[in-house]
């Protein structure tokens, strides 16, 4: 086992005024002297009865240069040789790219011989380590692939990139040989089926074993030969096309056209909407119109500011109308989705995807979609009757339709008279202050909190980068490292928020040893001692884009947005699933749970933003040093409530929509079959107000084609509305939020209500992982909230026949979760 000691950041205001002392004296021309940037920063000093750690923390990541760092150059700090080689993400076994591909030729290796024991398991005690022998096979695996897949997406340097491309694929084909190993797959089924072995293991481990042959028989590997042959080479088919796709897909968001009246176009001339697109008009010689040339963005654009109709109308059908390429990729993908799903025995590929989800079929997702529409329509239909008022005023033509075309630019003018009232929240909230808040939350709801600490040079891919350890605050025991990738930079791949395992918590001193390579081939990793167990600690990496600034060499804290701390919180609520959801098997691990159970942890977290009374204890205005008011917050999130109900209508939507190309209607094969259904949905009910939609359908226009999430998600997009309306019950159940509840942090008594809740949201879902069916782990935490509440509970689970349905999951389940509707 190997232990580290903590290396801490050397932070104090002293030393940052005299940092920045330095930088004014190397800027010519730089207009503020001392005292007054000394003024300026007086919200970034340590404040009365602040911790250490928290004031620390907040250094680390609003004064990056003012922190010790190695003096690292972006760009070549991969190949810089240092004294201690700890490797990126603290492996020593990626510290180049070279010993990167070694540790995964080694990772094979070891498979190679955990297969060998599978095989050789004929006595009952070696069967019944079969499924440990897979969970190890799995994580040896995946350190290699899921760290790939990091570096291709944060790293800048191109030999690094080059290498994880390489050694994702050729690890992407040896895995896809084991998915289809139907000797190992035999072995697994022999030994479920004895029930002397089965009754071996613990709730966790059959879990596992059951993940592990599903996955396999997703594989085709119980097809014969003939069928399972069809079935590879429509997984290869999918596998291009989506590759395809990606790419046509980039054409979307290049150069349109569209054809304008002169009138038109001088009509842009005058009200100043862009040189590009003036730059870029190439007239037609006699016909009085002139072919205007412009970027997806200043479409996006024109669509919001233009006060022109028939211009928005044109853009409108220029950015959506003009991919007949990108349609019939997309299409291919979905037919090809369709046919792999029938060869395996489903009707649809949705019901082979839901088969292993909460939902379990489309028809209970169908159930559930409409009944939260029900619950919603009338937050929205209030909105439309908002926007039709607005449009009396516009020059729109037909005043008693809405169009897709006129959307933006009326939400566009309620914004601009709603937000007129709200106060500049970027000026109160920052990254530092952010993280310390969350990380008080923690230790508030769980015991634990953060702790800076310095990255060594080949640990971190960017000096940007900051590292925490997530330790508990009682015993001091390491729950796992946090890498945060938080700031935007010019060379920064543009993935938007997201949360990336490098290597999760699992169980390791049983782990069978390969001669030669260690356990895992990986000597050097942290592992901590949990009671008689050892574990590994979990690596995560957060990747966000929040723009920094510099003023005359002064680096400042990237100014955050509500919706930014929001996004820092969710991805951070993911982090703290990983930490939390320490089991003893990899494949069951952290957030490798139900992709429609996995949002909750996050969306839950989100919450907390939106009490006035705690988002206020994160600010401090950049120069007075003053919290915004709660009810500046208050007034904010008023006014986005007024528009947040048509959201709720696109997610539904889009949901729909991706539930229904991956249906049977797939297997239409004649081009823009999926156009159709796109027409179809915006006639739907369920997505319109009183007795029409709210937006019809625009003719010739495929938005869709730029959903790209049909990729990833594959019918289970209704994810996200599914987790906000779990999330908001269990929020209002678990945190009531008042002026007695809602804690100061500073060991007032009343975080007791809220710890003691935090304690059963973390025995009841975070600690599981995916080891247990979600629907009990939700079933145990309400009746577990309602018992610690004497009994009561939200209107919305009153009845207690409603747990009882709830735990058995199915179409009454999910009936039962769409009529809690979102949280207002």
């Amino acid at each position: 086992m190997m232990h580290v000691q903590s290396k801490r950041y050397v932070v104090n205001s002293t030393n940052i005024l005299r940092f920045h002392r330095k930088k004014l004296k190397s800027v010519s021309g730089f207009g503020k002297s001392y005292s007054v940037l000394r003024d300026e920063y007086v919200a970034y000093r340590k404040e009365p009865g602040e911790n250490p750690d928290d004031y620390e923390l907040r250094m680390t990541f609003d004064f990056p240069e003012s922190t010790k760092t190695s003096g690292r150059k972006a760009g070549n700090i991969f190949h810089k040789k240092t004294a201690k080689k700890t490797g990126l993400f603290g492996d020593p076994r990626f510290g180049s790219p070279k010993e990167f591909e070694a540790a995964a030729k080694t990772s094979i290796k070891i498979s190679e011989a955990l297969v060998n024991r599978i095989m050789q398991a004929d006595s009952n005690d070696d069967k019944a380590k079969i499924v440990k022998l897979l969970d190890q096979i799995s994580d040896n695996l995946c350190q290699i692939m899921d760290s790939a897949e990091v570096i291709r997406q944060i790293s800048e340097d191109y030999v690094w990139i080059q290498k994880a491309e390489e050694v994702y694929a050729f690890m992407l084909e040896y895995m896809n040989v084991l998915n289809t190993h139907y000797g190992i797959y035999t072995k697994l089924v022999g030994a479920m089926k004895d029930h002397a072995i089965m009754g071996k293991f613990g709730e966790i481990e059959q879990q596992v074993a059951k993940s592990f042959k599903e996955d396999f028989e997703k594989s085709g590997i119980q097809l014969d030969k003939a069928a399972h042959e069809k079935f590879i080479l429509l997984n290869n088919d999918i596998n291009e096309l989506s590759r395809e796709y990606m790419r046509v897909q980039q054409n979307e968001y290049g150069n349109k056209t569209a054809e304008l009246e002169l009138g038109e176009a001088e009509e842009l001339r005058q009200q100043k909407m862009g040189r590009d697109l003036v730059f870029e008009m190439n007239r037609n010689a006699g016909n009085g119109k002139v072919k205007a040339t412009f970027r997806d963005s200043f479409g996006q654009r024109l669509l919001q500011e233009s006060t022109n109709e028939n211009i928005r109308k044109k853009v409108y059908t220029a950015l959506y109308g003009n991919n007949e390429e990108t349609a019939a990729v997309l299409e291919k993908i979905l037919e090809k989705r369709a046919e792999l799903a029938q060869v395996v025995g489903f009707e649809s590929y949705s019901t082979l995807v839901l088969k292993d989800k909460m939902a379990k079929t489309p028809r209970n997702v169908e159930t559930f979609l409409t009944t939260l529409s029900k619950q919603e329509q009338p937050k929205w239909s209030a909105l439309t009757k908002q926007l039709l008022n607005a449009q009396e005023k516009t020059k729109i033509e037909d005043k008693s339709t809405l169009q897709l075309w006129n959307r933006e630019y009326l939400l566009g003018m309620l914004n601009d008279q709603n937000y007129l009232i709200v106060p500049r929240l970027k000026d109160y909230f920052s990254v530092g202050r952010t993280i310390a808040g969350f990380s008080n939350l923690m230790e508030t709801l769980y015991g634990v909190k953060f702790v800076a600490e310095e990255a060594e040079p080949d640990e971190v891919w960017h000096d940007s980068v900051r590292k925490l350890r997530v330790v508990d605050t009682t015993s001091g025991k390491l729950l796992g490292i946090i890498y945060c990738d938080l700031i935007h930079r010019r060379n920064k791949a543009v993935v938007g928020a997201a949360h990336f395992t490098v290597r999760c918590s699992r169980r390791v001193d049983d782990d069978f040893v390969v001669e030669g390579t260690g356990r895992t081939g990986s000597k050097g990793q942290l592992t901590v001692v949990d009671g008689e167990k050892t574990r590994q600690v979990p690596v995560i990496v957060l990747l966000c884009n929040f723009s920094g600034r510099a003023e005359g060499g002064v680096v400042k804290s990237p100014p955050l947005s509500l919706y930014d701390v929001e996004t820092l919180f969710h991805e951070l609520g993911h982090a703290m699933h990983s930490m939390f959801g320490q089991t003893d098997f990899h494949n069951v691990s952290g957030t490798r749970c139900p992709i429609d159970f996995v949002e909750l942890p996050s969306v839950l977290m989100e919450h907390f933003v939106r009490i006035p009374e705690f988002a206020s204890k994160l600010s401090r205005h950049y120069k007075t040093g003053l919290p915004v008011s709660p009810s500046g917050i208050s007034t904010f999130l008023d006014v986005r409530r007024r528009f947040a109900s048509y959201d709720t209508n696109t997610q539904l939507f889009m949901s729909a929509l991706d539930l229904h190309l991956h249906s049977s209607q797939a297997t239409s094969h004649q081009f823009d079959w999926s156009r159709n259904v796109l027409e179809r949905l915006h006639g739907n009910p369920h997505f319109g107000s009183a007795d029409h939609a709210v937006f019809p359908y625009v003719p010739h226009t495929r938005w869709h084609t730029r959903f790209t999430h049909l990729l990833g998600y594959a019918s289970c997009y209704y994810s996200y509305l599914f987790d906000r309306a779990i999330a908001g019950t269990l929020f209002h159940s678990l945190f009531p939020v008042n002026s007695e509840t809602i804690p100061s942090f500073n060991g007032d008594p009343k975080s007791d209500s809220w710890r003691i809740s935090g304690e059963l949201y973390r025995k009841n879902i975070l600690q599981w992982g995916g080891g247990r069916d979600p629907w009990l782990c939700l079933t145990n935490l309400l009746r577990s909230s309602m018992a610690n509440h004497n009994g009561s509970s939200p209107s919305v689970i009153d009845k207690s026949h409603s747990l009882d349905q709830l735990s058995r999951g199915g179409v009454e389940a999910m009936e039962i979760v769409g009529s809690w509707g979102l949280p207002s």
